[in-house]
């Protein structure tokens, strides 16, 4: 388990920025901004809010920086048309010849009281004149619209220019929530999603991007919200707890207290209380009946903890901040856990057998990675209590020992009434059918679904003036798809023609019975109509990672169709057709070499297979939780139990 333990928050404690609210060698800073302000004047509270709530915000900044943000503002803005991480990399080396990372220095030890007096000011003077100044008190101000960063952005003056780009579109509104929705829906709409561009959070240089990952385009977001008067907190999540989201994700939301928030999802046009659809659920719906099928479908992404970044610190008491197995990120003093308000209000009180006087952590598993702790408590003597969950999560209590996790009990499943499902293996087994190692998510089955009508044809003309329609698809294609068929002749060419330009073939082969009734793979030349001919050989290479439209978000202009042409002399007829469509490349693919786990107080193994279909068999114990690893390759492994028959994901 990788983890940034909690040496390094206490290290904090221990550093330049640690004798709150004393700022060491900058004090004269600190002295010089709270005596600009009369005593008792709302700008001087104010300023005694940054000041005592500084201690631990960092910022990314140095010359080089600085020059970096020169030389990105300088272009000319056509060149951003179509950033590439490539481009910055550039112009970052050109900023930056001896590519010198920008470092996160302490704000208390270098901010200037003239950067804050300059920014308190202006958040003073915008939110005096917004027309829904009457209806933001002075907590949300100072909590929503005056902290002058978010997310460790470099001390740099903002919201003069991003005021002067936004404002004309709010012009003449009068309700804050409405401001709220159109400067929103104008970001989404114009701020490109693309990740791995480093540009240190800096709001100009994403300003003259508008292109980065969720989290840099929710940090823009806040600030231009901000340098509106618009009140807005940054919400987030760790990550998915059943979907493989390894990074962190999250949204900006309306404040109008720490228990009520508005979010509006990005292709909705309502702003919701609390709103917790718009990261549940995925964008369409299943165009497919699950319940007869051996595949259990999943439609929502499902979260286990909700946190707020807040510039106001908090500083956990129910938990031992001197563990040296404490990360750090579950103690992050600018953050607070808004689960509750979320909709999130499962508890689950433990007993154990023994007295202990350290902390507890609540794991859910990690993509690929095994047990990860999400939170954190004190055991108070023989008793644990977890609050602030979700249900339909599997969930895991344990001590951590020297970075390792240490099962108190079993995991357990919280259902929707509260009750819980422990999972305690049975001494009795039960025979299982596995045929993928993550879960299968309703997207695919929207792009499979455009295969519906899509034929396989035989004909003896290259055009297919005159063929033969050996097998249309009437249902969405999961998983490999073998296809038994009598045509009623043999034929010179063979294809599959799509009834969709967005459905994606990976794979597909033709066979036949030759002369001494043996099945062979029929080969011949490959042809193809509105597809390039290097796109489909990628449905020949035997490879389920490659199919018709490498490039991502590419798709074709038109239907196509793709075959061959298996010769003037062919006297085989095709027998039967294998295909699989464009996928995750989870399913159990034949070759490759598989271990199957279940959870007793630790991962044991139930044995090592190599596939030689498109499923495996074991005998499990019932009631365990599985996890099944592909030791060839692939990281995208989730856990999941067995139940009627389908292979259920936590």
């Amino acid at each position: 388990m990788k983890q940034i333990l909690a040496g390094i928050f206490i290290f904090f404690l221990t550093t330049s920025c640690h004798s709150y609210p004393d700022w060491g060698k900058n004090n004269v800073e600190r002295d010089k901004l709270l005596h600009h302000y009369p005593a008792g004047s709302l700008k001087r509270k104010a300023a005694k809010f940054i000041v005592e709530n500084m201690t631990f915000h960092s910022s990314y900044d140095n010359d080089v920086l600085v020059h970096f943000r020169e030389t990105v503002l300088a272009q000319h803005d056509s060149i951003f048309r179509n950033t590439t991480p490539e481009l910055l990399d550039s112009l970052w080396e050109k900023a930056n010849p001896f590519l010198v990372y920008a470092p996160q220095r302490c704000d208390t030890g270098y901010i200037t009281a003239d950067f804050l007096i300059e920014d308190i000011d202006e958040a003073f003077d915008n939110w005096e004149i917004s027309p829904w100044k009457d209806s933001v008190s002075f907590e949300v101000f100072l909590n929503a619209i005056l902290p002058y960063n978010v997310a460790n952005e470099p001390l740099v003056s903002r919201r003069a220019i991003l005021r002067e780009k936004y404002l004309p579109m709010i012009e003449g509104i009068n309700d804050q929530r409405k401001a709220f929705k159109v400067i929103s829906r104008y970001i989404v709409a114009n701020f490109r999603l693309i990740n791995n561009l480093e540009v240190y959070e800096d709001p100009l240089i994403m300003d003259k991007l508008m292109k980065g990952d969720c989290n840099q385009r929710s940090t823009y977001m806040v600030n231009v919200m901000r340098a509106l008067s618009i009140p807005v907190v940054y919400e987030h999540i760790m990550r998915c707890a059943n979907y493989s989201m390894p990074v962190p994700h999250s949204w900006v939301a309306l404040y109008k207290s720490n228990s009520e928030v508005y979010v509006i999802a990005d292709k909705d046009s309502v702003l919701i209380k609390n709103n917790k659809a718009h990261y549940e659920k995925f964008d369409k719906k299943i165009p497919y009946d699950d319940s007869n099928s051996p595949y259990k479908v999943d439609t929502a992404k499902r979260m286990f903890k909700m946190w707020r970044n807040t510039y106001a610190t908090h500083l956990r008491k129910d938990v031992r901040q001197k563990d040296p197995n404490l990360p750090s990120e579950l103690v992050d003093p600018n953050k607070i856990d808004v689960s509750r308000f979320y909709g999130m209000d499962k508890a689950w009180t433990i007993y154990t057998k023994d007295r202990y006087n350290g902390n507890v952590y609540i794991c859910n598993f990690g993509t690929g990675t095994g047990w990860l702790p999400f939170d954190v408590v004190a055991q108070k003597g023989r008793k644990i209590q977890f609050k602030n969950l979700n249900h339909g999560i599997c969930y895991l209590p344990a001590y951590i020992h020297e970075d390792e996790i240490a099962p108190i009990t079993n995991p357990v499943i919280i259902r929707k009434d509260g009750t819980f499902r422990h999972l305690d293996p049975s001494s009795d087994t039960e025979p299982v059918v596995l045929r993928r190692k993550y879960l299968l998510i309703c997207p695919f089955i929207v792009e499979w679904a455009h295969g519906i009508g899509s034929t396989f044809e035989g004909s003896d003309q290259s055009n297919f003036r005159n063929k033969e329609t050996y097998y249309t698809i009437s249902d969405v294609p999961l998983g490999a798809q073998n296809l038994n068929i009598s045509p009623s002749k043999t034929h010179r060419y063979v294809r599959f023609r799509s009834s969709s330009r967005r459905f994606r073939m990976a794979e597909m082969s033709f066979y036949g019975i030759d002369f001494n009734g043996n099945q062979v793979e029929l080969k011949g030349t490959v042809i193809s109509d509105s597809i390039p001919r290097e796109f489909g050989l990628n449905v020949f290479d035997k490879d389920y990672a490659t199919d018709i439209q490498p490039v991502r978000g590419l798709i074709n202009k038109t239907s196509y169709w793709i075959g061959y042409d298996l010769g003037a002399n062919n006297k085989i007829k095709v027998s039967r057709i294998n295909f699989r469509t464009y996928s995750d490349a989870n399913f159990i693919e034949e070759g490759d070499l598989y271990e199957l786990f279940y959870f007793d107080m630790g991962w044991k193994s139930l044995g090592r297979r190599v596939a030689t279909t498109d499923t495996l068999m074991y005998h499990v114990p019932k009631n365990s939780v599985l996890w099944l690893r592909d030791l060839t390759k692939g990281r995208e492994e989730r856990i999941f139990t067995y139940e009627n028959g389908k292979q259920v994901w936590w």
